[in-house]
């Protein structure tokens, strides 16, 4: 007896290297029918003999046709009605006479299809020991389709979340926005040049570039609600602190205002990463079957509070100074901070997180991350590009005068802010978000090639530059710029799950961490890359070179889309290590 099981064992570890078992659990609501599948790995080879990650499936997010199982990898599921087929250790073959081929790392050749079984023992048509129904009328059509988002469906709690999210998304932005009409005048009062001036305003995104991995990896330890009233409580006590620096004497010399000047944004800047890691987060666990349409919600509040702090400072800097803006946003932002800690849930204690095995550079070693860091960047770079370059192009071109110049900037802001909510609907409705991602940069490129107009191909000559281009362009850019930046964070989200990333906190911190570090990136070499090729090539050349980075996003992203689905369709999945 002792002799058989040591051959059985022999055999096991010889032979199969990888096994599965499939719980299958149907949960039902008015409105959809949800898969939820447990998938667990059995490996011989490794000390932790089990791991289980848990996915909420639909059908427009991750159906398909076949499926090819491997360790670490989101189980795809297949259209509904047909029946479910299990491999089972040691077992050669399915009932039907398919491969199981359990030996290697990689599956083939197994369909996982689904049906609707009912949830309650006593009915009739539950699987019976063979894994057959007994009644086949009982099987019915599951609609996998994603639950359309609604604010008046959402609870108390959520709506409040939601609110709650989109206010402080506006306030982060517009304490980063609100100097922009006062400071350089400011800082020239006090000797103060032009280009350390421009450097205080780019370390606050070359600050975010540098935490974002750091605060999305904290995030599981320090906790979602402690990261995220911190961060408000420091992006306050910082925009405060900001408007007393008018009363630092610089008759003598200037280096302690410059040296307050970059504490004070650095440390503002670091406030402003741990609240935006910990709101992505929170979008992700608190809204996870529609993390697209709330982020372009949020999105929209983005975009007003970063289009109205020039407004809003220069209105209120008029009305009572320097310190006067950042008093009147510092003193809100610090009124939030009670009303979010009686609002965010406590954080639940998730013990061997699996944010102890994953980081910032287990997530860049897939390609798919790679190509997705780089659609982030070069769309932060859309807007952030224009900052110092459109302004002297307006006044030059067409001697524009301030206030009509902001009103063309808000134009632009103003487009993308109605295209986020849209975006985000449409990421959610799609199987694949990159099917946003390439018209998103077409359009851009569209856009930057006639705002120059491009001298490189002939437009300058052919259309001349006039004004109504400028302003149509403007208006292209800012739909072409929401549809090329909004799908980015979901994508992060489903490479995490391909990786086998459980779905927990740590994940999300990674996740956000991850799109705030490549965002902040692509805003800081926007503005300094856009002012160096606006210096010595001109406007034209500037925005020629844009949307050339625009579309070399686009072949990039065609060929990983249709290589994913080419071996999604053939069962061949690379192992990432």
């Amino acid at each position: 007896m002792q002799n058989n099981e040591e051959n059985v064992n022999q055999r096991d570890e010889q032979d199969v290297s990888v096994q599965y078992d499939f719980s299958i659990k149907f949960s039902n609501n008015s409105k959809s029918q949800n898969l939820l599948v447990n998938k667990t790995l059995h490996s011989e080879d490794e000390t932790i003999k089990s791991e289980r990650d848990s996915h909420l499936l639909n059908g427009s997010k991750k159906s398909g046709n076949y499926c090819a199982v491997r360790a670490g990898e989101t189980l795809q599921i297949t259209p509904p009605r047909q029946q479910i087929f299990e491999p089972v250790k040691g077992q050669d073959k399915l009932e039907d006479g398919r491969n199981v081929n359990p030996t290697g790392k990689e599956i083939q050749n197994i369909i996982i299809e689904t049906s609707l079984i009912s949830s309650n023992p006593e009915d009739e048509g539950l699987e019976n020991k063979n894994g057959s129904c007994d009644d086949q009328s009982d099987i019915e059509s599951t609609d996998l389709s994603t639950p359309t988002f609604s604010f008046r469906a959402l609870g108390s709690r959520h709506k409040l979340i939601l609110i709650s999210i989109s206010l402080c998304s506006f306030l982060s932005y517009l304490c980063l926005s609100l100097i922009a009409p006062f400071f350089p005048s400011e800082a020239a009062s006090k000797n103060v040049s032009d280009s350390v001036s421009g450097w205080i305003f780019g370390i606050f995104a070359l600050t975010q570039f540098l935490i974002s991995p750091v605060s999305g990896k904290l995030l599981p330890l320090m906790g979602l609600k402690f990261m995220y009233i911190g961060g408000l409580f420091i992006a306050a006590g910082c925009t405060v602190l900001f408007g007393t620096l008018t009363y630092i004497d610089t008759s003598s010399e200037n280096i302690t205002f410059i040296i307050y000047c970059f504490l004070l944004r650095i440390i503002l800047a670091i406030g402003c990463c741990g609240l935006q890691t910990a709101s992505f987060a929170l979008v992700a666990k608190e809204f996870p079957d529609s993390v697209a349409t709330v982020f372009g919600i949020t999105e929209v509040f983005v975009g007003v509070g970063f289009m109205s702090g020039p407004a809003i400072g220069g209105f209120l800097y008029g009305s009572g100074g320097f310190i006067m803006p950042f008093s009147v946003v510092g003193a809100i932002m610090f009124l939030c901070v009670p009303f979010n800690f009686w609002l965010i849930p406590a954080d639940t204690v998730v013990e061997k997180s699996s944010s102890s095995k994953i980081s910032f550079w287990v997530m860049m070693k897939s390609p798919k991350t790679i190509i997705n860091s780089f659609s982030t960047l070069v769309a932060a770079m859309i807007y952030s590009i224009l900052d110092p370059t459109l302004e002297p192009h307006l006044s030059g071109s067409f001697n524009l005068e301030a206030d009509i110049i902001g009103l063309l900037f808000l134009l632009m802001a103003a487009f993308y802010a109605i295209m986020s909510p849209i975006a985000g609907w449409i990421c959610d409705k799609l199987p694949d978000n990159r099917g946003v991602l390439i018209p998103g940069f077409i359009i851009s490129a569209v856009g930057m090639l006639f705002l120059g107009p491009s001298e490189i191909l002939g437009l300058r000559d052919l259309l001349d530059d006039q004004l109504w281009l400028n302003i149509v362009s403007l208006i292209v850019l800012g739909i072409g710029s929401s549809l090329a930046l909004i799908p980015t964070f979901d994508i992060y989200v489903s490479i995490a799950e391909e990786l086998g990333f459980d779905d927990d906190l740590g994940m999300y911190g990674i996740v956000a961490g991850l799109w705030g570090s490549m965002y902040a990136i692509g805003d800081f070499l926007g503005p300094t890359i856009g002012g160096t090729l606006l210096d010595i090539y001109g406007f034209p050349f500037c925005c020629t070179i844009t949307a050339g980075a625009c579309l070399f996003m686009v072949p990039l992203l065609l060929f990983s889309w249709l290589y994913d689905t080419r071996c999604c369709r053939q069962n061949y999945r690379a192992f990432i290590s």
